[in-house]
């Protein structure tokens, strides 16, 4: 079986998470690759938010917390998070990547 494993390569911890995901399956017989689903969409988006993560959590990590609950746990309006709403912008991208990887 084909794996594709998404990832968020800021900090390291989606990443180790992901890569050791990875090995299982692999170790299982699968194939498995892990991407960084930012970078597969619009390389400098994962650029950019990678980057402004790292920087905010060590100078500013207060205000991280602030825009990881505005973004993340705080519904608008419509019901859905802020970065539901910027994500659903980019799924195209991801569906064509995930159709030619092909994975089962």
């Amino acid at each position: 079986m084909k794996f594709l494993i998404f990832s968020l390569s800021c900090g390291g911890g989606h990443d180790a998470a992901a890569n050791a995901t990875a090995e299982a399956l692999r170790n299982a017989g699968a194939e498995a690759q892990v991407y960084d689903c930012y970078a597969v969409i619009r390389p400098s988006l994962s650029k950019a938010l990678c980057g402004g993560y790292v920087w905010l959590v060590k100078h500013l990590p207060w205000l991280f917390g602030f825009f990881y609950n505005a973004a993340y746990k705080t519904p608008r309006l419509n019901g859905k998070t802020f970065v539901y709403d910027i994500n659903k912008f980019e799924v195209n991208r991801l569906e064509r990547f995930i159709r030619r990887e092909n994975p089962d």
